[in-house]
């Protein structure tokens, strides 16, 4: 598995329960599931708007030019 620097932000509020978890190791295990399936999740929905995007291209040859698509 590759790894990637990420930064990570906590209110005062949210440090401090974890602080007073008295399962930490089971804290985080939460956290990192919930980033990784966040991930996954985006991933899919970003592939399922390209492929309609193609799909919508594919039936009616519509298409935008750089400055229509960017300003």
């Amino acid at each position: 598995m590759t790894a990637s620097r990420s930064t990570v932000s906590f209110t005062e509020h949210n440090w401090q329960k974890l602080a007073d978890a008295e399962n930490k190791s089971k804290t985080v295990n939460i956290a990192l599931r919930f980033y990784f399936d966040s991930k996954k999740f985006l991933q899919k929905k970003q592939e399922e708007f390209v492929l309609k995007e193609l799909k919508h291209y594919d039936d009616t040859g519509e298409s935008y030019s750089f400055e229509e698509t960017f300003k």
